[in-house]
C-alpha cells in the first residue's frame, strides 16, 4: 500500500469514527438503579424516557414517564423511539421479547447484591460511550505502593465505575517513577493505610459514596469515544425489525391491542349469555361461576413452571381443562346441595376462593420472574397481546362462536327448561354438555389471551336482551358485538389515569360488582 492510500484509509477510518461516535444511543429506563448511574456517569444526553419509579436525581423526572418500572407501557415506549430500553430482571419478562421483535435492543440488570452494579455500570458506560476513568489506587506514597487487582482498592474502583490502571497484578506491590509514566493513569486515589483495609466495616459504604461524590466533582462522566471488546455485544446499534418507523410499530401496538379487546370481551360475553339460559340464572357468568378462576389457575400453573415456552397452544389447552374441571366440581356440588340457583352461585363463588388460595401458593413458590409474570396477567390486561396468541385464542374462541352460534334455536328452547325443550325435540342430553363445553372453551381462550377479566359476560347479555330481547339468534351475536366494544372502551378508560396504566380487568371490575349486587337484589325480591 502506498503512502498516500494508507492516509487516504487513515482519514476514511476517522471520519467513520466521528460519525459513529455523534450517533448517540436513544435510552428508556425502566430501572430506577440505572437511571441514576447513567445520571452520575454524566450520560443523562442519552436518556429520553423513564419508569415512574426513577425518580432520582431530581432531573430525571424531567424526561417522560412511561408507567411502572415492573410493567411499562410498551406504547409509550415506542414513542419515544429509543434504540435501548434498560429493564431489570423483576420487569415483565415478555416485555423484553415484544421489544426485541419491535427492533428495539432491551438490556436486563439483576439489581439483588451489590457485586451486581459493577458490571451494570460498566455496560451503561460503553452504552452511553463513556470510557471507565483508569485510575492508580495508591496505598502509600513513599515507596508508592499500589494495589492491583483482587484486593479492596481495585473493588472498590470498580464499585464507583473506574477501572483500575494495574491489570497485570495482584494484590499489593511498589510502582516505580518509571512504570507509574508507562501506565499514564488518569487520575490517582489514595487509599489510606492507617489501619487494615479490611476493618473498616460500616465506614466502607460511607467511603465509596463520597469517593463518587469527588469523582463526579471532578470531572467523572466524561464522553469518550464508545469503543467494544472484538467479538462483544453490540451495545452500541439496533437491528430493526421489519417495522422500520415509531408510527408503523404504534399503530400495529394498538391494533393487536384492540383486536384482543375486541376478542376476550366477545368471548366472555357470549359465555355468559349461553349460561345464563343453560343454566337459568340471571346470575351466572364465567367469573362468578368459578370459570374463569378454574382457567385462571391452570394457566398459572403453566406459566410458573415456564411449560408455556412450549408452544402458543399450551396455555388455551390448560385454561380450557381448568375451566371445564371447575364446572363440573361447581354443578356437581350445586346438585347435591339442592340445585337451586343461589346454591349454584354459592358453589362458584366457593370454587373461585378455592383457585384463588391455590394461585396465592403458585405465587409463593413461583421464582421472581415467573411471579410478575403471573401477577400482571392475573390482573386482566390487554397490552401484552401478539400475534401469534391472537391466531390460536382466535381459533379457539371462533370454533366456540360456531358452536354456540348453531345452537341458537335450541337455547330458544332451553329458556323455558330441559323438559319443555324436549317436548320441542331438542335432545338435551347431548346440547347442554355441548354448549356448556362451547362456553368453556371461549372462556379458556379469554383467560389465556388476557388473564382474569370479570362481569363483561353478566353486564353486557342483561344489556342486550333489555335492548333486543331474548332470542338467541339475535341476543348471541349481539352480545358478541357488545362484549368486545364494552372491554375495549375498559381498556381505554384505564388509560386515561395520567402515568399508572389501570388494567381492564380492574375497571370491569369496578363497573361489574355494583351491577351484580343489584342483580342479586333483584333477584332476591322476585323469588318473593
Amino acid at each position: 500500500m502506498t503512502r498516500r492510500a494508507l492516509i487516504a484509509a487513515l482519514v476514511v477510518r476517522c471520519c467513520l469514527v466521528c460519525l459513529a461516535a455523534g450517533d448517540a444511543p436513544r435510552i428508556v429506563s425502566c430501572a430506577p438503579a440505572a437511571t441514576e448511574t447513567i445520571f452520575d456517569l454524566g450520560g443523562q444526553g442519552c436518556l429520553v424516557g423513564r419508569s415512574s419509579a426513577c425518580l432520582y436525581p431530581a432531573a430525571a423526572t424531567n424526561l417522560p414517564s412511561v408507567g411502572a418500572y415492573s410493567a411499562p407501557s410498551i406504547e409509550r415506549i415506542v414513542s419515544l423511539a429509543p434504540t435501548h430500553v434498560v429493564m431489570t430482571y423483576l420487569s415483565d419478562p415478555s416485555m423484553s421479547n415484544r421489544l426485541e421483535r419491535l427492533g428495539i435492543r432491551v438490556l436486563q440488570f439483576p439489581c439483588e447484591r451489590l457485586a451486581d452494579y459493577a458490571p451494570m455500570r460498566a455496560r451503561l458506560a460503553a452504552l452511553c460511550g463513556i470510557r471507565p476513568r483508569r485510575m492508580l489506587a495508591v496505598v502509600q506514597r513513599e515507596p508508592m505502593i499500589v494495589a492491583g487487582k483482587e484486593t479492596l482498592p481495585d473493588d472498590v474502583l470498580a464499585e464507583v465505575g473506574c477501572a483500575n490502571a494495574v491489570t497485570n497484578r495482584k494484590g499489593y506491590f511498589v510502582l516505580t517513577p518509571e512504570a507509574r509514566v508507562k501506565l499514564a493513569p488518569d487520575g490517582e486515589v489514595d487509599f489510606s493505610m492507617d489501619y487494615d483495609l479490611t476493618r473498616l466495616g460500616p465506614k466502607l459504604a460511607g467511603a465509596i459514596d463520597e469517593l463518587r461524590r469527588k469523582l463526579v466533582a471532578t470531572g467523572a462522566g466524561k464522553r469518550q469515544e464508545c469503543r467494544f471488546p472484538e467479538g462483544g455485544p453490540p451495545f452500541g446499534e439496533a437491528v430493526l425489525s421489519p417495522l422500520h418507523s415509531t408510527n408503523d410499530a404504534l399503530f400495529w401496538l394498538r391494533v393487536w391491542r384492540v383486536l384482543a379487546g375486541l376478542l376476550v370481551g366477545a368471548s366472555l360475553a357470549l359465555a355468559g349469555a349461553v349460561l345464563q339460559t343453560v343454566l337459568r340464572n340471571p346470575l351466572a357468568d364465567p367469573f362468578v361461576l368459578g370459570l374463569s378462576g378454574g382457567a385462571s389457575l391452570a394457566a398459572a400453573a403453566v406459566l410458573a413452571t415456564g411449560l408455556a415456552a412450549v408452544g402458543a397452544f399450551v396455555l388455551p389447552v390448560a385454561s380450557f381443562a381448568g375451566a371445564v374441571a371447575a364446572l363440573l366440581v361447581v354443578a356437581a356440588v350445586a346438585r347435591a346441595a339442592g340445585g337451586g340457583p343461589v346454591t349454584l352461585i354459592l358453589s362458584g363463588v366457593v370454587m373461585g376462593g378455592i383457585t384463588s388460595s391455590f394461585l396465592m401458593l403458585i405465587l409463593t413458590f413461583s421464582e421472581s420472574r415467573a411471579l410478575q409474570s403471573v401477577t400482571w396477567w392475573m390482573m386482566g390486561n390487554l397490552s401484552s397481546a401478539d400475534p401469534a396468541q391472537l391466531a390460536v385464542t382466535g381459533a379457539c374462541a371462533g370454533m366456540a362462536a360456531v358452536v354456540l352460534l348453531a345452537q341458537a334455536r335450541r337455547l330458544n328452547a332451553l329458556v323455558l327448561g330441559a323438559d319443555y325443550a324436549r317436548t320441542l325435540g331438542v335432545r338435551t342430553e347431548r346440547v347442554v354438555p355441548l354448549v356448556l363445553g362451547a362456553a368453556s372453551l371461549a372462556t379458556a381462550a379469554a383467560v389465556s389471551l388476557a388473564g382474569v377479566i370479570g362481569f363483561v359476560g353478566l353486564i353486557v347479555p342483561h344489556a342486550v336482551r333489555r335492548l333486543a330481547g331474548a332470542n338467541h339468534r339475535a341476543l348471541l351475536p349481539l352480545s358478541a358485538l357488545g362484549g368486545g366494544i364494552f372491554l375495549v372502551a375498559c381498556d381505554q378508560a384505564g388509560r386515561l389515569f395520567g402515568e399508572v396504566e389501570v388494567p381492564a380487568g380492574v375497571i370491569t371490575a369496578l363497573a361489574g360488582g355494583p351491577f351484580f349486587l343489584y342483580l342479586l337484589i333483584r333477584h332476591a325480591r322476585n323469588q318473593k
